[in-house]
């Protein structure tokens, strides 16, 4: 070949049915066609650049190989030889080595291996189209679960900002989900602090955060939820984090409700007790003031710190008094007070003996 035929054979790569590449005398690939990318596995955009040695050739054959691409041999070769391919396998083919004006073209002769690699190029193409259909399958039914979960969820980036989030993270923000994408957590609606903590913490750490109790304050009622917080993953790094909300509203009003009639109960079972203990009293002794003393001090602590029971005659001042309590200061200002007040119109326990009501007094 005569001239500056280095261009000419990059030209007419494409047209070669074989695995070509056109080298440079500085031994850089400055040409590489579509049959050698199937054969060697390199793009011609990551090979065209590249000392052909250090690409094609396995370390163990640079010597020998960067000898027969020395500019001052100036003489075809062809042959058999290994080269190893992009994915690390090593390819024993025949080859041939043609010196050109200002480099060399390197063919691949071996129409078996190359009619390998494209079949195995074929296979590669296939499985490529049947993963990604069946991404986009998955990633359609994502969509779907998305859309029809009735619990809200909601996925942010490393920066808090909304990726995605549903319908009914829409309808609990009172915000449409379109004008959440992009926002920051916290500014598209108010959110509480420690949610921003915990969702900060999944992005920080990697850490799931399950069950955290969460209450929002919606058309003036409290709403109860357990969410969780969990963080994103893709091709092994981090890239954001997702919530997942759980509404207890129901479960805790139940529970609260259910409290509420233990205590009820409780409380009933306190006051049988009570008078339990008194019908006994009552049968041990027949002695009025015995008994009243004995009733005053089974009412207390069970009933109340103190208690007082007074029997009134057609007098002022009470014919039998018992009292009883956990402070002798507090049983002393009872004492007078019942014996000082009686049933004078006005009186605290006038009121309580015309009315049958307890009336709560501040001693």
């Amino acid at each position: 070949m005569t001239g500056d035929d280095l261009l000419e054979a990059v030209l007419l790569l494409d047209a070669v049915p074989v695995a070509a590449v056109v080298v440079g005398a500085d031994r850089t690939v400055r040409g590489w066609n579509a049959a050698a990318e199937s054969l060697y596995g390199h793009r011609a955009a990551d090979a065209v650049g590249v000392d052909v040695v250090e690409l094609l050739f396995d370390p163990d054959d640079h010597e020998t190989a960067a000898r027969r691409f020395d500019p001052s041999r100036g003489a075809p070769w062809e042959g058999d030889c290994r080269v190893r391919r992009s994915d690390g396998a090593l390819l024993v083919s025949s080859f041939r080595l043609r010196p050109l004006t200002s480099g060399w073209a390197w063919l691949a002769t071996d129409v078996l291996d190359q009619g390998l690699a494209e079949q195995e190029r074929s296979v590669l193409q296939s499985a490529d189209h049947a993963a990604r259909a069946l991404a986009e399958e998955a990633l359609g039914l994502l969509e779907a679960i998305l859309g029809a979960a009735p619990v809200p969820i909601a996925v942010f980036d490393t920066a808090l900002r909304y990726v995605r989030v549903n319908e009914a993270y829409a309808a609990l923000s009172g915000v449409p989900a379109e004008r959440h994408a992009g926002g920051r957590l916290g500014e598209v609606v108010d959110t509480p602090v420690g949610l921003v903590a915990d969702l900060r913490r999944v992005v920080t750490t990697g850490r799931t955060i399950l069950g955290r109790p969460v209450d929002l304050s919606a058309d003036g009622e409290v709403r109860h939820f357990s969410v969780s917080f969990f963080p994103v993953h893709t091709g092994g790094s981090l890239v954001g984090a997702g919530f997942v909300g759980v509404e207890v509203t129901q479960l805790m009003r139940a529970e609260a409700a259910r409290q509420a009639s233990l205590a009820e109960a409780e409380a009933a079972r306190g006051r049988m007790a009570i008078i339990a203990a008194a019908s006994t009293v009552l049968g041990t002794t027949m002695q009025v003031d015995e008994q009243l003393t004995r009733l005053a001090r089974t009412l207390v602590p069970s009933a109340g710190a103190c208690s007082a029971l007074a029997l009134f005659g057609r007098g002022p001042r009470p014919e039998h008094l018992a009292v009883a309590a956990t402070d002798p200061r507090l049983a002393a200002e009872l004492e007078v007070l019942v014996r000082t007040s009686g049933p004078a119109a006005g009186s605290p326990v006038a009121e309580a003996m015309r009315s049958g009501l307890p009336r709560l007094l501040d001693l």
